[in-house]
């Protein structure tokens, strides 16, 4: 009796955990499970010879209770075992979109001329700002990194991915006195591209290549940073992801790691 009740404690807890149509195929099982106690209903209390007098005459030849009870045995079974391999098949489902989810690793680093050229194929590279000299490269750039770790393909939605990015430049006052000032701008990822997609192991790059970071255009300003980074992305099966990393007291700190959403 109590294997019974744990067993039905069971059947409860899956029902609720089931979606609509997982819902609905229960209420029918359900259903057909009842048919059998309803049939013998009507055969005890002979309600179907107020309908069919022969009926009787029927029953007495036939025992065909019996195999309506077999017939109903052979629907339930077959429709369990439907509702079982329903049920694993979305489980497994699930337990693969979790081990083979795209993951990126988000950073901002200052890199050199000489490291970039040899950066690999599983790197894409973007250039964003005004270059003032395109004759002549940088000592070093300030860039965005975004990696794919995971183990499928990462979808980017570029017109919600964005950056901030902050840098101070001189200007004279009305008195003609050079003040320091202090500019952050907000960039959006479909400024540099319309469509961007990462396979597991590979690299998006984002070179900030503005004059106004450097200094006399070639070192990078102490205080050109990415202040602020939230990509937002989706993996094959439609499922959205976001991430969001702030560059807090001298750290670069994730505040949404790869969050579902």
């Amino acid at each position: 009796m109590k294997k019974d009740i744990e067993e039905i404690k069971e059947f409860v807890e899956m029902y609720k955990k089931s979606d609509d149509k997982g819902k609905k195929d229960i209420k029918i099982l359900v259903g057909i499970l009842f048919l059998p106690i309803i049939m013998f209903l009507f055969d005890y209390f002979n309600v179907a010879t107020m309908f069919f007098p022969r009926i009787k005459n029927l029953n007495l030849n036939f025992d065909w209770l019996s195999f309506a009870g077999a017939y109903g045995g052979a629907i339930v079974s077959a429709i369990l075992l439907i509702f079982i391999t329903q049920n694993d098949r979305a489980e497994n489902t699930k337990v693969i979109r979790e081990s083979q989810r795209p993951y990126l690793e988000v950073s901002s680093n200052i890199l050199d001329f000489e490291f970039l050229n040899k950066i690999s194929d599983k790197s894409i590279v973007l250039e964003y700002g005004e270059i003032f000299d395109l004759g002549s490269n940088k000592k070093e750039y300030l860039v965005l990194e975004i990696k794919n770790k995971g183990q499928s393909v990462a979808i980017l939605d570029v017109n919600e991915t964005m950056f901030d990015l902050i840098y101070t430049y001189d200007e004279k006052d009305i008195e003609d006195i050079k003040v320091t000032k202090e500019k952050n701008v907000e960039i959006k990822l479909n400024e540099m591209s319309n469509r961007l997609s990462l396979s597991p192991g590979e690299s998006l790059i984002i070179k900030f290549c503005g004059f106004y970071l450097y200094n006399d255009r070639y070192c990078l300003k102490n205080s050109s940073k990415i202040t602020k980074t939230e990509v937002l992305y989706k993996d094959l099966f439609e499922k959205k992801y976001v991430d969001k990393c702030e560059y807090t007291d001298g750290n670069w700190l994730p505040i949404e790691d790869n969050k579902i959403i």
